[in-house]
């Protein structure tokens, strides 16, 4: 299950760290004449996000009687609930000739077809 971990936030006592974890599958229906393939499958994200700041500041008041008041603060927090995502996997697997391949998913092929429409109105 392929997995990303970065703190994107990062000011002097404050961070924000964010992971995912991911799984997908996929099936090639494959053309040999064309040496192309299409991909279809799905892919299930789950996405956490933690808040952390440190180093607040701390204060102690005098109380009568010889008391204390402390405050020291604590903030931060974790996502809450079910944060999983299901979305598809579609693209298209290429082969050359030597057998080396480039596999393009939907947002790219989307991209480039839009290129390519706008090249051909021109």
């Amino acid at each position: 299950m392929p997995a990303g971990r970065s703190s994107i936030w990062r000011p002097p006592n404050k961070t924000l760290t964010r992971t995912i974890d991911a799984e997908f599958w996929f099936t090639v229906t494959w053309d040999p004449v064309a040496m192309i393939g299409t991909l279809s499958g799905e892919a299930e994200a789950k996405y956490d996000a933690e808040l952390k700041v440190e180093n607040l500041p701390k204060v102690t008041v005098p109380a009568p009687g010889g008391a204390a008041v402390k405050f020291e603060p604590s903030v931060g927090g974790k996502l809450t609930g079910e944060n999983r995502r299901k979305f598809p996997v579609v693209g298209i697997l290429a082969l050359d000739d030597s057998g080396s391949g480039t596999l393009v998913l939907a947002d790219e092929v989307a991209r480039r077809a839009r290129r390519s429409a706008a090249w051909l109105r021109h």
